[in-house]
């Protein structure tokens, strides 16, 4: 008993070193609890407005937690980005796989929830421009059981990307 717990703390305090490590060229990066169950009628609203006095070159990546409980192999997602200056909005669809051909999990596992992270697009950001995503899932069921968190992460990317 004993034993479960150090080897459980162990992976929780690795997936929080992880999870620092990879914020470190974060711009931006925010989850939404949605409870174990998330309803096809609740989009999730995220909104940065960065404080730069030049473009930015950003790599947008969508993010999930799910336990056990969702039964599926993978989860369709739609994105929206909507840019205050350019008043464009962009829509993707976007296909994440929960799991391998292999049938093992992807991402990493941390007591009973998985975090993957999925990436999106890369993106530039106007000086003093706003961002809105908004992130819904396109799956049949009503409530999708198992997924806890959406998150969003941006961060910096290679200029040489555009």
């Amino acid at each position: 008993m004993v034993q479960e717990k150090i080897n459980l703390l162990s992976k929780i305090a690795t997936m929080a070193a992880a999870m620092l490590l990879m914020s470190c060229d974060s711009l931006f990066h925010r989850y939404y609890g949605v409870g174990g169950c998330w309803p096809s009628s609740d989009t999730l609203t995220f909104t940065y407005t960065p404080k730069n006095e030049s473009k930015l070159c950003c790599q947008l990546d969508v993010e999930l937690r799910n336990s056990s409980d969702y039964k599926y192999k993978e989860l369709f997602l739609r994105v929206e980005r909507f840019s205050k200056i350019e008043r464009d909005t962009i829509v993707d669809t976007l296909r994440c796989e929960l799991y391998d051909d292999s049938g093992h999990i992807r991402g990493t596992t941390a007591g009973i929830l998985r975090q993957t992270s999925f990436p999106v697009d890369t993106m530039e950001i106007q000086p003093n421009d706003t961002l809105t995503i908004r992130v819904s899932h396109l799956m049949d069921d009503k409530e999708l059981q198992g997924v806890s968190d959406v998150g969003i992460r941006l961060s910096h990317c290679d200029r040489r990307q555009f």
